[in-house]
């Protein structure tokens, strides 16, 4: 059994066979041969040789070979163009030695890892994903095969007699493929090459390893194999296409060289088409992939190499930014108990001061923004923000009434509701003056001086620089009656969407703050979003278009500071008060390891930028709809419906665990210290997403099968070498999250994704998503010690080294 798909411009087929057994054969295409499981005994030229699991053989063109798979054996058979490789080496003839079986050397090591990237391309081909990556992987390989395991053809001879050699083995072959359909014998090759009968004979047996005829014979029957298998022509009228003089013959040959006759073979192949059903691809494709990502993870060989050295006794205060800020939602999405649980949930698992929230004055909160009579219900709002203060949490309040939107993707929406604004400049000053006073008079000013007030404004409404000059008043407006009332409130704005590439945005950015600066009432904090999306200024009805930088929060805020220093506006704060990298709801790469990773690196590289970088969002409460019945659904939450911290939720959990001195750091790590005999290091694995993941829509990637999406599962070998220690004895605890350990995604995964789960199981899950925890002792010498840190795909840790007291 066989799946395969040729990508013709590629000149590479690939194979996957099962329990495959092939009677001696030859042809033109070089033929790599990559077991993936079980034995396949492979013999060329009367000479064995057994593969093992990974073991890597090469078959080189017209060799006569055959392949004998034992039971549960699964192969890749990787063919190339033997021409094409010729053209692109500029060569008469190539061979190569490969055989992993009589010389294992770090050559085979990449040479296994190319394979095993482009099969897991290929699995994406199969289902009709394709991209460039394929091809890319196929020409790496043929460059890799050529650089490493190309055979000098010179017959140990070196100028005009090596390059003789290999002529004459290229015309040999020129004449027999182009007249093999004919009645050619020996002598006419000999006389064709002007060399003797002899010679020429005894030139087959050393090189091809079979004389003349049966080397004939073998490449009419290679042809004709195939026009048995995949034509409708009559068997006499092969046997004549491919140069057999009589049926007879044809039959004779094709009996001796594959035990039955050409009938036969057809009709057995027919009936064997007729029974592989989708299901068999299926059920390979699945056993390929499955063998694939087993190999691939946690291989020792597949390490990438990072080496940090610093000193613990160089140090500087840690600014935390991380736990600033949390987003929770809407004003209303506060008020049900169990979005409050989530919350203390939060607060004592990550420490945040501040909770972000927005649309105070809806309906839904009992306020309508232009009642005629000017009276405001602030009963619901008073219920939110007791809470609140009762609980030492800020209140950063969003003031202005934003669309309610869940988003399966950028594209398509769950819920998209506007919200009703005010009617008129008039009704927005009583509403803001309203709302002072009542604050003012409830809490006190000294309460309400730490908070924060943000005015938003959608970028949708800006089709000309009019829309500027109103967002411009009704900011100018509300910062004015806020700050008569309590002078110490932040009042910033506008929370425009820091695009990382956009085209003509960082104008827009440049247009809109320049205006701003010529208004006299400037911001006290300057907002932005940050997502992975971008969009075209004056693209009409432009789409957002997904953005495949990963680090695209730092590249977006240093564009931004930017452009504020530009225009003299870089002394104001800026503030990520939004950020993720997706803005799906239904996206399951949110419950994975892969968005603990993502969130360290994000917070890693924009250390030290900005001093309020609010994660979107706290818990998925805040994204139920009635698709939402099982265990996690895509949300973005850091802890689920349920209260199951998510990995998401343990990277700001050792976030937090920080030590207080900062020492260094990198896209992949941090290190810190208490200054005198506590190192604490956080380091990460995260993966590039790849051209899959942005062609798959976020609400369709499949849970079960996400590393499909990732560039790579190689793990990280981080080394940090540290000095400035006391000597002595150490103990290093390890706290990891990785999809073995503390993933709620993947355990649910190890359960089948069972959607109906007991109360008793929910507690489960509770108490076994935990980090996985090791404690070693290691010491420290001449006050330096070197760690070594193994990380698997998407593994977050985080490494705590304390002296031991004696």
């Amino acid at each position: 059994m066989n799946m395969g798909k040729n990508i013709s411009h590629s000149g590479i087929m690939i194979q996957i066979l099962e329990n495959r057994g092939e009677s001696e054969h030859f042809h033109e295409d070089l033929e790599v041969l990559y077991v993936l499981e079980g034995k396949m005994e492979v013999t060329v030229n009367q000479v064995k040789t057994e593969l093992g699991a990974e073991d890597v053989f090469l078959v080189n063109a017209n060799m006569l070979h055959s392949l004998n798979g034992s039971e549960g054996t699964l192969c890749a058979c990787i063919s190339m163009r033997y021409e094409l490789m010729k053209e692109i080496l500029n060569r008469q003839a190539i061979a190569y030695y490969c055989d992993s079986t009589k010389d294992d050397s770090s050559s085979y090591t990449e040479l296994r890892r190319l394979i095993r990237r482009l099969l897991r391309q290929y699995l994406d081909v199969q289902e009709g994903l394709y991209g460039f990556g394929y091809h890319i992987s196929c020409y790496q390989l043929m460059e890799y095969l050529s650089t490493h395991f190309l055979m000098d053809l010179s017959d140990g001879t070196d100028g005009e007699q090596g390059d003789k050699f290999k002529e004459r083995l290229e015309q040999i072959n020129s004449y027999i493929h182009q007249n093999y359909n004919k009645q050619i014998n020996l002598k006419d090759l000999a006389n064709q090459m002007y060399l003797s009968v002899g010679y020429l004979s005894r030139f087959f047996k050393k090189y091809y390893g079979s004389s003349f005829t049966d080397y004939l014979n073998g490449v009419r029957l290679t042809y004709g194999m195939d026009s048995l298998l995949y034509t409708n022509k009559r068997i006499t009228e092969i046997a004549m296409d491919c140069g057999f003089p009589t049926i007879a013959s044809f039959h004779k040959a094709f009996k001796k060289r594959y035990g039955e006759i050409p009938s036969a073979v057809r009709k057995r192949n027919t009936e064997k088409i007729n029974k592989l059903s989708d299901w068999n691809h299926v059920e390979i494709s699945q056993r390929l992939e499955k063998i694939i990502w087993n190999q691939q993870s946690g291989r020792k060989e597949d390490k990438s190499r990072i080496v940090c050295t610093c000193s613990a006794s160089d140090t500087s205060p840690l600014v935390q930014n991380w736990n600033d800020t949390i987003n929770i939602g809407e004003a209303q999405d506060l008020l049900p108990n169990e979005m409050q649980v989530h919350l203390m949930m939060l607060k004592s698992a990550l420490n945040f001061k501040y909770v972000r929230f927005w649309s105070p004055f809806t309906p839904e909160m009992m306020i309508d923004i232009n009642n005629p009579e000017h009276i405001f219900n602030f009963s619901r709002l008073d219920t939110v923000l007791d809470f609140l203060l009762q609980n030492n949490l800020i209140p950063h309040i969003e003031i202005m009434n934003k669309p309610k939107r869940l988003q399966k993707n950028s594209k398509m929406p769950i819920i998209n509701r506007d919200r009703e604004g005010a009617a008129s400049l008039e009704n927005w000053d009583l509403l803001i003056n309203a709302f002072m006073v009542h604050i003012t008079e409830r809490y006190g000013k000294s309460k309400i001086s730490h908070w924060r007030i943000e005015v938003w404004s959608s970028e949708s409404h800006w089709e000309d620089g009019n829309e500027y000059d109103d967002y411009f008043t009704i900011f100018q407006h509300t910062k004015e009656i806020i700050k008569k009332h309590s002078p110490g409130v932040c009042v910033g704005g506008c929370g425009m969407q820091a695009y990382s590439r956009g085209n003509d945005y960082p104008d827009l950015i440049k247009e809109f703050y320049t205006r701003w600066k010529e208004r006299d009432c400037l911001p006290d904090f300057i907002s932005f979003m940050s997502y992975a999306y971008y969009k075209d200024r004056y693209e009409a009805h432009s789409q957002f278009k997904r953005n495949t930088d990963s680090s695209f929060v730092v590249h977006g805020l240093n564009e931004v500071k930017k452009i504020l220093k530009e225009i003299s506006l870089d002394d104001i704060p800026v503030y990520i008060t939004e950020w993720n990298h997706s803005v799906s709801d239904r996206n399951y790469l949110n419950d994975s390891c892969y968005k603990g990773a993502q969130i360290l690196q994000s917070y890693f590289e924009v250390y030290g930028q900005t001093s309020v970088m609010a994660y979107f969002i706290g818990s998925d409460r805040y994204s139920e709809f009635y698709d939402t019945d099982t265990l996690l659904f895509g949300g973005a939450g850091l802890i689920s419906r349920d209260g199951i911290l998510k990995p998401s939720g343990f990277a700001f959990d050792f976030l937090n665990r920080l030590s207080p001195g900062f020492v260094a750091k990198d896209r992949n790590y941090m290190v810190t210290t208490d200054g005198e005999s506590t190192v604490s290091i956080l380091c990460h694995n995260a993966k590039e997403l790849n051209y899959t993941y942005f062609n798959t829509e976020e609400d369709k990637i499949e849970k079960e099968h996400l590393e499909r999406y990732y560039e790579d599962t190689e793990s990280l070998q981080l080394q940090i070498q540290l000095t400035g220690l006391p000597d002595g004895g150490y103990q290093m605890k390890r706290y990891s999250i990785n999809e073995q350990y503390g993933s709620v995604l993947d355990i649910w995964g190890n359960m089948e994704y069972e959607k109906r789960l007991s109360i008793n199981d929910i507690k489960y899950f509770r108490r076994i998503c935990e980090p996985y925890l090791s404690i070693h002792t290691c010491y420290v010498e001449n006050g330096a010690i070197t760690l070594e840190i193994e990380l698997y795909a998407n593994e977050i840790s985080l490494i705590v080294l304390q002296k031991r007291k004696h």
